[in-house]
């Protein structure tokens, strides 16, 4: 048996896929909406934009989302009396928050980069949509 424990292990590490651990689910836009600058007029407009489709993966206590973002983003329930409503925020370089409720399976992506406040060209985008397990 200690000879079989490395195989199996290296088998483990070999075939074994870091992306099944967790809960991984398959989202999809339902609607996308934001503000773009129009650097002709150098005016910002309202604008639709193109509807994205994301794999994603909590971590299995909710507490780490990854798939949405550049980085992974920490996730908290704030609300005692509304547990099942997740808010995640990475903080580096921006501070895009995805709001997942755990019981209805909906969300809303706030890819919100400050553009507007500092007048240059980054589009301020909200995604909202369902997700289902993978």
């Amino acid at each position: 048996m200690k000879r079989l424990l490395p195989i199996l292990v290296g088998f483990g590490v070999i075939f074994g896929s870091p992306a099944q651990a967790g809960i991984n689910l398959y989202c999809q836009d339902k609607m996308a909406t934001g503000f773009i600058k129009d650097e002709r007029t150098n005016s910002w407009k309202i604008k639709k934009f193109e509807l994205k489709s994301y794999k994603i993966q909590f971590d299995n206590k909710y507490s780490t989302l990854r798939g949405v973002m550049f980085l992974p983003a920490k996730c908290n329930s704030p609300y005692k009396n509304a547990s099942r409503l997740l808010f995640c925020v990475h903080t580096f370089p921006t501070h895009e928050i995805f709001i997942f409720d755990k019981n209805s399976q909906r969300y809303t992506f706030s890819e919100v980069t400050g553009g507007y406040a500092l007048n240059n060209s980054d589009a301020e985008i909200l995604h909202v949509g369902t997700c289902k397990k993978l």
